[in-house]
């Protein structure tokens, strides 16, 4: 932010670094999409792997994604309490111990973007929270845990 509180862009689209070719893959940075395709993607998942009228995933495949593979393993500060990890997202594993009203199983939110763009899928109450804030940097801020917990407490 600037002094005067305007919003201050951090990086320009048109120069951006991220709208040149691919020179380096990771799996751990580099992916840039729509908020469109993000929240199809979220979708998908909470689908069980269908979008629409057409299966992407399999039922059992996105089952494996949102069970935790790390469980009895030593975890560090990166896991916040409550959550354990699947394949590409956490799952919650305590519901009472992440201190977020929620569901038990949710999957998502920790692999989330470097400007706090993030989501998580609850296939149980059929629901896809997406947060595309573009604020850097992230966890600077707890936007994702107070979305949450609102959103969950706005469920009848």
């Amino acid at each position: 932010m600037a002094e005067d509180g305007a919003l201050l862009a951090i990086d320009a689209p048109r120069t951006s670094r991220y709208a040149g070719p691919v020179t380096y893959f990771s799996g751990a940075g580099g992916l840039v999409s729509t908020t469109d395709d993000y929240l199809r993607f979220a979708l998908m998942l909470a689908g069980s792997g269908q979008w629409r009228d057409t299966r992407l995933l399999g039922r059992k495949t996105v089952d494996l994604m949102m069970t935790d593979h790390i469980e009895g393993l030593e975890r560090n500060d990166f896991f916040p309490p409550g959550n354990g990890f699947g394949l590409g997202g956490s799952v919650v594993t305590d519901v009472a111990a992440t201190q977020i009203p929620g569901t038990l199983g949710a999957w998502g939110w920790g692999w989330g973007g470097a400007a706090s763009t993030n989501f998580w899928v609850d296939r149980e109450e059929q629901l896809v929270g997406l947060v595309m804030v573009q604020y850097m940097p992230t966890f600077t801020y707890p936007l994702l845990p107070q979305f949450q917990a609102l959103t969950y407490q706005a469920l009848d």
